[in-house]
């Protein structure tokens, strides 16, 4: 609770919100339907939105004088449904080798099946390394968003496992 709580503050500066109002948690969710839920959770709020790279746009042009409405509404979906909050930390060792097997057996040969040239992953050691030290690490995602049209972009990312399953264990009550 207390990382969601930072989380909150966070998202209160990110959009700007400066008096942030007492939003219920309905639930934690998961890296996978993250963005599908806030873009249900905006259309609830008055806002189309879309799926984009496995973020959220809002769709058209937002007038001026809709701006702090909008940051609100983003805000008020963040603070209702947002991600599992262990996603934002290191992860575990065991499962830092789990995420780097998916990517290398899973994630890349599913990039590669829309027509991207994947480069040689490292040794997981040396991934690892990168991973712990906050150095970019190889990922197939990232090679794909550098050879493909955006909307090809969009295809992988809907296609494709980014995170390895079970990689963040149900949060119990």
């Amino acid at each position: 609770m207390d990382l969601y709580l930072e989380e909150r503050s966070h998202l209160a500066e990110i959009y700007n919100v400066e008096d942030p109002p007492e939003v219920e948690l309905v639930r934690f969710t998961t890296p996978e339907e993250w963005a599908d839920v806030q873009v249900e959770c905006l259309s609830e709020n008055g806002f189309a939105a879309r799926v984009s790279q496995g973020g959220v746009v809002i769709e058209g042009d937002v007038p001026a004088e809709q701006g702090e409405a909008v940051n609100l509404a983003f805000y008020r979906c963040g603070a209702a449904y947002p991600s599992d909050p262990r996603t934002g930390q290191a992860l575990p060792r065991v499962r830092a080798e789990q995420q780097y097997d998916h990517m290398v057996t899973v994630a890349a040969t599913c990039v590669e099946g829309y027509g991207v040239v994947v480069s040689e992953p490292p040794s997981m050691e040396t991934w690892l390394s990168h991973y712990y030290g906050d150095q970019p690490t190889w990922d197939p995602f990232n090679e794909a968003a550098e050879q493909l049209s955006l909307e090809e972009l969009e295809a992988v990312y809907a296609g494709c496992s980014r995170n390895a399953p079970d990689l963040y264990p149900p949060i119990s009550d």
